[in-house]
């Protein structure tokens, strides 16, 4: 087994695979940033079903405009600012 099999994928590989309908690309995208999304809109909200809600709805905006990131740029803080 290489190395690089071992090692999880980047947020770019993940991006690509989402844009190409990968199911498990975007499911291991949710997994990695659910925590900090989370932690983001609670701190805003101060409510932790609509900081819930928010979360789900900032991955379901991830999700549909996917299409538009810029991939020489940093994945978050385009997630960040969509």
């Amino acid at each position: 087994m290489s190395d690089r099999a071992a090692e999880s994928p980047t947020d770019l590989e993940l991006v690509q695979g989402i844009k190409a309908g990968d199911d498990q690309a975007f499911e291991a995208m949710v997994n990695r940033y659910h925590a900090r999304v989370y932690s983001l809109a609670y701190g805003v909200l101060r409510n932790s079903e609509d900081a819930e809600e928010a979360t789900q709805d900032a991955f379901l905006t991830l999700y549909r405009k996917i299409g538009t990131f810029d991939e020489s740029k940093k994945f978050f803080s385009w997630f960040y600012r969509v």
